[in-house]
């Protein structure tokens, strides 16, 4: 869908071998057909897709087009449809990893009406037909009845503004969506760097300071003497309200726990790339060409 508010016609893939008519009667108008055993899309598919987005989105010189697109491998690694993205004046948008929830206009805004609508449907059928089950015989007529409910213009144009990215604006994230990733933040260097409201610890040669800021005590220590660190002290303010206030955050008591950094993977994460761009293409390439290189001769 685009920030205008049209979508392009849908591709179905089924997970079977052969392709059957019968599998696309009651389709939307204009939808793409087609088979993989694991109902997945694939690099070859993929490509086709791209030819049937191009013949409803028709891109030119004059009028380019912007494709954001997640980091699945059947987008990053096509080297087949990097090429002709860039032939036929479209750029490429790869997004950042584990971040489509927030910046693919699809998932913000489409996807859960139209899984709202789909269930609706299928219920629907069910009811109406006693005994029988769901096959993918009856797919396409009950997926188009949800799809033709979910894929209205203010849907898309919200999805796009929601995400800030038509109109642009990089304020519709504030720090409560950065919150769930300090569980996995990790520190860049062995300094210890408090925030304010925390004791910093700083040693100097032969002496042991303990430098408090504003809402702790402070107790510096002679050579050859013992150091104590005090806890930060919580004051308690009573009034009419009967709201109190502390000198501390909840974050000082009990801090934000983390992960280890002891996790195995052998998962390469992806980054975000604007992927017709002459460098990654190159890149691309020589990648492809190399492990080709490694591959025995075929007699």
């Amino acid at each position: 869908m685009s920030a205008g508010g049209v979508f392009v016609p849908l591709m179905v893939i089924f997970p079977r071998q052969r392709m059957k008519p019968e599998l696309a009667d009651g389709a939307p108008p204009g939808t793409m057909f087609s088979v993989h055993k694991s109902g997945w899309m694939q690099t070859d598919l993929f490509t086709a897709w791209f030819e049937h987005f191009l013949s409803f989105v028709r891109p030119t010189r004059d009028d380019p087009v912007l494709l954001i697109l997640d980091g699945d491998s059947t987008h990053t690694k096509n080297v087949n449809f990097l090429e002709r993205a860039k032939e036929m004046h479209t750029t490429v948008i790869c997004l950042p990893p584990l971040c489509s929830h927030k910046l693919q206009p699809l998932d913000v805004s489409f996807m859960q009406p139209l899984n709202t609508f789909f269930v609706q449907a299928i219920e629907k059928f069910l009811r109406n037909n006693p005994g029988r089950s769901v096959t993918q015989f009856q797919m396409s007529p009950l997926f188009a009845e949800a799809y033709l409910k979910a894929s209205t213009p203010s849907t898309a144009i919200n999805g796009f503004r929601a995400c800030g990215i038509v109109p642009l604006d990089p304020s519709v994230f504030g720090d409560v969506d950065f919150a769930p990733a300090e569980v996995t933040d990790q520190p860049g260097t062995s300094s210890i760097t408090d925030q304010p409201g925390t004791s910093s610890i700083t040693d100097q040669p032969g002496t042991s300071s303990i430098i408090d800021q504003p809402g702790t005590s402070s107790i510096t220590d002679q050579p050859g003497t013992s150091s104590i660190t005090e806890q930060p002290v919580i004051t308690t303010h009573h009034d009419t309200s009967n709201n109190s206030s502390y000198s501390v955050s909840p974050a000082n008591l009990m801090p934000i726990p983390k992960a280890t950094q002891d996790r195995r993977t052998n998962r390469k994460r992806g980054t975000s790339a604007v992927l017709t761009s002459t460098p990654y293409r190159l890149a691309l390439k020589e990648a492809k060409s190399f492990f080709t290189s490694l591959d025995p001769p075929v007699d």
